[in-house]
């Protein structure tokens, strides 16, 4: 593999032997999440020139948790865990030269 493909491979291969797999399936209701993001984007959507989403929010969210629990911002370095000091989210997003985390 060469190019965009063979760096994804290749930072994929990495977090695999970085990050602890971990799967938490729950269900939760969102009728909140609904609501906010339909207040927000009266709000702000033509200000903005785009609505917020669902993605948006929760990266929001997701971030905002990251700080308030330190111990969740966390990576394996050698054979020691790392707490992280900053919050990096990135989420990946298909395009047509692959996975891409912009």
């Amino acid at each position: 593999m060469k190019g965009v493909r063979g760096l994804i491979a290749e930072r994929m291969a990495t977090s695999v032997h970085t990050t602890a797999r971990v799967t938490l399936g729950m269900e939760v209701d969102t009728t909140e999440l609904v609501h906010i993001r339909v207040s927000l984007k009266e709000r702000v959507e033509n200000a903005w020139g785009f609505a917020p989403g669902y993605n948006d929010l929760l990266g929001k969210i997701v971030a905002a948790a990251l700080v308030k629990f330190p111990f969740m911002n966390a990576r394996m370095a050698g054979d020691a865990i790392e707490i992280l000091s900053a919050v990096n989210l990135g989420m990946a997003t298909d395009t047509e030269r692959g996975l891409l985390v912009p």
